[in-house]
């Protein structure tokens, strides 16, 4: 009972991520305009914001926000609203990795696993776990959709294929993946190889 207890208060605190918090950030705008202070975001829709703790609330609409960058001690986190193809509604993803070509976008989301109790429903053989699943999403140069490109879970979207079809510009990229050079795993340095050394 008491490791029970345990894990789920770790997963109130994991959800309870940046993005949930109300925590330093920088609020660029698409009209020019910047805003820093005390933000969250509300849904995939909108950000609460404050100039400090006891200012007033303002809620900004997300179509209106360019980025909202979240300051860390270590760095500082960049999300910003992105249309997914084959998607109604937008996401709020954060930034990874951006280049003249293409941009990479992941969305981290937090699970829970009860645990499997032990054979004949002796002991506590059942131990909660939380786990994060990062989904990774690409935007092409040009164009105002990003591409879901699966996630870092054994059981997804086939990677290859959705790569190769991606970077069909790219002969020597999409070697380096058929041979397994490149793999799910090592997406961010897809993107750089691809913003760096395809014509």
């Amino acid at each position: 009972m008491k490791t029970t207890t345990l894990i789920l208060l770790v997963l109130l605190t994991c959800l309870h991520s940046l993005i949930a918090q109300k925590t330093e950030a920088t609020i660029l705008f698409k009209n020019g305009e910047v805003l820093t202070g005390l933000a969250k975001f509300k849904g995939e829709e909108k950000i609460i914001f404050r100039k400090t703790k006891k200012s007033e609330k303002q809620v900004f609409e997300l179509d209106l926000v360019d980025t909202l960058k979240v300051h860390q001690k270590e760095r500082s986190i960049t999300y910003t609203q992105v249309r997914i193809k084959d998607s109604e509604k937008p996401k709020v993803l954060e930034m990874v990795s951006t280049g003249e070509k293409a941009t990479l976008f992941r969305k981290i989301s937090v699970g829970y696993n009860p645990g499997v109790p032990a054979p004949g429903g002796y002991g506590t053989g059942a131990i909660p776990t939380h786990y994060s699943i990062s989904s990774s999403y690409v935007r092409k140069a040009g164009e105002d959709e990003a591409v879901y490109l699966g996630n870092n879970q054994l059981f997804s979207k086939n990677f290859k294929k959705g790569a190769t079809e991606l970077f069909q510009d790219c002969p020597s990229l999409i070697k380096k993946i058929e041979n397994k050079e490149y793999k799910k795993k090592d997406i961010k340095d897809i993107i750089e190889f691809y913003n760096n050394e395809c014509n």
